[in-house]
């Protein structure tokens, strides 16, 4: 055999050989750790083209303008089920922090808003092959439920290339190196398309609380009476005895002398659905229904609800509210009616008047005791005069 024909058939199947072995030991070797460098010594990690976050922004509509907004949302981020392969230590949730924003008003729609940034960084990860990787990114809970969540996803796709270092050698991504970029960014799951500024967003979740005051005055008023209130909030669509359950909170006045004035006892701490509930208050004494310090357990704007005082003797009784205003009612029990749950404070305050008639100045209630000191006065003024004479 020529020696030119050996040398042809010896590189044809070497290169036949190598075709073999090159992706053989890639797929071997991808996923270990490598520290190769360029001419420079400087690591391929730092050199890879591309970014590897994410970011995104959480809006909340029809805020009230003049509170700011200090609420954290969370996320969670789980792997596709159809990825090329696993990935450990990727993302696993992310956070968007609204500390004291100041909404700004919206011109187009009318509304105060409150938007804060959230990012997510895939540096770090570790791919087990290359490919494109998915991501579903969804708001898991906040902080203050008063806040609704959005019920919308994206999908994050990161992909993932082997790089080729020139000499027709494919180095795998090692641990702690995105190789490659988040090509498409995040699509919207609710209509598939890509968005260039991905938001997730709502308005605050319409929810409110009932403020039931007590106060009584006249001049023959009894400061140790504990009026008595049922509170009704009736199943409704939405609303079942099951997942109903409110908080209720007191908040008393002061004597002159500055000491706070007693609760009455027997006062409960929950209201619950479909059950009567009842409430007892003295003079300037409040019961909140629904209120809980990070808004959560407040009442969904729309609900129905009714309180009913019980009568007292001697007292005429009227009630007031943002919903409607009631006639007096004496010695008979008086209810506001069916009234609706508005968004924020719903006050409603009962008012108790009992007044002893009045004759030239004194009140006829205490007559007989101003007689009694008449007469004993008379009598005195007898005897003395007997003693004299």
């Amino acid at each position: 055999m020529k020696a030119g024909k050996l040398l042809t058939l010896t590189f044809g199947a070497v290169l036949a050989v190598s075709s073999l072995i090159t992706p053989y030991a890639s797929a071997m070797t991808f996923g270990e750790d490598f520290d190769f460098e360029d001419e420079n010594g400087v690591p391929f990690s730092t050199v890879i083209g591309g970014t590897t976050k994410v970011s995104f922004k959480r809006i909340i509509k029809g805020v009230s303008g003049t509170s700011n907004v200090d609420v954290d949302f969370i996320y969670s981020i789980t792997p596709g089920a159809n990825n090329p392969a696993g990935s450990t230590d990727a993302p696993f949730s992310a956070v968007v922090e609204f500390n004291d924003v100041t909404p700004t008003y919206d011109e187009a729609t009318g509304q105060s808003v409150a938007i804060a940034t959230g990012e997510i960084d895939f540096a770090g990860t570790y791919y087990e092959r290359p490919g494109d990787y998915e991501y579903i990114i969804r708001e898991a809970s906040s902080t203050n439920e008063a806040y609704e969540l959005d019920s919308n996803s994206y999908t994050a796709v990161v992909s993932v290339r082997n790089f080729d270092d020139g000499t027709g050698v494919y180095i795998p991504g090692g641990k702690n190196w995105l190789q490659g970029t988040v090509v498409q960014g995040m699509v919207n799951n609710l209509t598939g398309e890509k968005e260039d500024d991905p938001t997730f967003g709502n308005n605050v979740t319409e929810k409110g609380m009932i403020e039931l005051l007590s106060q009584e005055r006249g001049n023959a008023a009894d400061a140790e009476i504990c009026f008595e209130y049922t509170l009704n909030i009736p199943s409704q669509p939405g609303v079942t005895t099951n997942d109903m359950v409110f908080n209720i909170g007191y908040q008393t006045a002061q004597e002159s002398d500055g000491t706070d004035i007693p609760y009455c006892e027997g006062n409960p701490t929950t209201a619950n659905v479909g059950t009567n509930t009842k409430i007892y208050l003295k003079h300037w004494q409040t019961a909140f229904i629904g209120q809980v310090a990070n808004g959560a357990n407040q009442l969904p704007a729309g609900m129905k609800y009714t309180i009913t005082q019980a009568a007292v003797d001697g007292y005429q009784t009227s009630w007031n509210g943002q919903n409607g205003l009631g006639a007096l009612a004496t010695h008979n029990s008086l209810t506001t009616g069916e009234q609706t749950v508005a968004a924020g404070r719903n006050e409603i305050s009962f008012e108790n008047v009992k007044n002893a008639a009045v004759f030239t100045g004194v009140v006829l209630g205490a007559l007989p005791y101003i007689i009694a000191g008449v007469i004993a006065g008379i009598g005195v003024a007898v005897v003395i005069f007997i003693k004299k004479h």
